[in-house]
């Protein structure tokens, strides 16, 4: 359950990541743009790397705002303290994001069976990303399994 307290500190921690992971997809642009290997990519590529970085920072500085807001509003903070502590919208929450990485790792499993007959960078890249996504998975059961 939610406290007051726990709720200000979890808050303060978010908004130290946001702020981290604000910077993160800019730097990573700053890095590769200059790279050799950038020029054989086509336009409408060059392209859609700056919409996702400007989609990515929006929802990360929402996210920046909100957790401010929390901060610094008593109205807002005492809102979202009943929307942690209601046990129905845990419940949807815990359900929709149980289902959703459920089907996440099903559009990866299609993904990798696709991948492998037309590209193996791509089967190597999705695979990889799948191990990585199972691991963290494996991880997160065994630490909440020790925890409850």
């Amino acid at each position: 359950m939610y406290s007051a307290d726990r709720l200000r500190k979890i808050t303060k921690v978010k908004l130290v990541m946001m702020l981290i992971a604000t910077a993160l997809p800019i730097i990573i642009i700053l890095v590769m743009t200059p790279m050799k290997v950038m020029e054989k990519i086509p336009n409408y590529l060059k392209f859609s790397r700056y919409v996702i970085l400007i989609i990515a920072e929006g929802i990360i500085i929402n996210k920046i705002v909100g957790y401010i807001k929390v901060l610094t509003s008593e109205l807002y903070f005492e809102n979202v303290l009943i929307k942690k502590r209601d046990e129905r919208l845990i419940l949807i929450k815990q359900r929709s994001q149980s289902f959703s990485l459920k089907m996440l790792l099903y559009i990866l499993l299609i993904g990798l069976i696709v991948s492998g007959f037309l590209n193996e960078i791509v089967f190597i890249t999705i695979l990889s990303i799948m191990g990585l996504f199972l691991l963290t998975m494996a991880i997160t059961s065994y630490y909440y399994y020790k925890k409850f």
